[in-house]
């Protein structure tokens, strides 16, 4: 019922923001809880006469206090993942050239897809030591990379292995201001351009990261 943490639409109800329910209720946005929740939304827009697409762009990315965000991901590999022994190898060789990259990203002297990096983090909780035990030059980035293009932070390309399995997360959020040089809000028409704008720059910025980690969508090279 739930991608990430298994049955978690059963159980109680949390008593409050902070707390767990009973019997293994969790709030996650991931896989069939997410789906419910949009198809409230849906239906509810659907009675007053509008759609939930219109309805986020009206509320959410017009607003110029918020602006559009486009974020997007692929699984690395596209299908499945890197398998047994050789595909732990697989991954771990990526992970290191991440690594590698964000040397270089903290030197100031890296791009992705013409973008200059900003910043550069690296999440690590040190969960999964026992099966990848840290050295002095490889430690396992179990939350992942981000890669910042810009000082606000909200333009970014993170990096991450899976939880589950001997695959990567490719994830990237870019952001657009929606209001013109006049200080007025654009029109849908144009957001709806800004879109796929933010989109294709999306996909580049992914083709280009996977050719320097040797992670292409086609076959597999090392």
């Amino acid at each position: 019922m739930e991608q990430s943490n298994g049955f978690s639409l059963l159980g109680g109800q949390p008593p409050d923001k902070n707390s767990l329910g009973t019997n293994g209720h969790v709030r996650d946005k991931d896989g069939t809880f997410a789906a419910f929740l949009t198809a409230e939304i849906a239906a509810w827009a659907k009675e007053n006469g509008t759609t939930l697409f219109d309805l986020i762009d009206d509320e959410v990315y017009l607003d110029p206090e918020i602006g559009l965000f486009v974020n997007f991901y692929e699984p690395d590999p596209l299908d499945g993942e890197y398998p047994g022994i050789e595909g732990d190898r697989i991954k771990k060789a990526i992970l290191r050239r991440t690594l590698g990259y964000f040397q270089l990203a903290l030197s100031g002297d890296l791009q992705i897809a013409g973008l200059p990096v900003k910043k550069a983090v690296i999440y690590r909780t040190g969960k999964y030591d026992k099966v990848y035990p840290p050295t002095y030059d490889f430690q396992f980035p179990d939350e992942g990379v981000r890669f910042y293009f810009d000082d606000e932070k909200m333009n970014f390309l993170t990096i991450r292995p899976s939880g589950t399995g001997n695959a990567l997360r490719l994830h990237t959020q870019l952001h657009a201001e929606v209001v013109d040089k006049n200080n007025k809000v654009i029109s849908k028409k144009e957001l709806i351009k800004l879109k796929y704008q933010l989109r294709f720059q999306s996909k580049a910025i992914l083709s280009d990261i996977r050719e320097k980690l040797k992670a292409p969508r086609g076959k597999l090279f090392l």
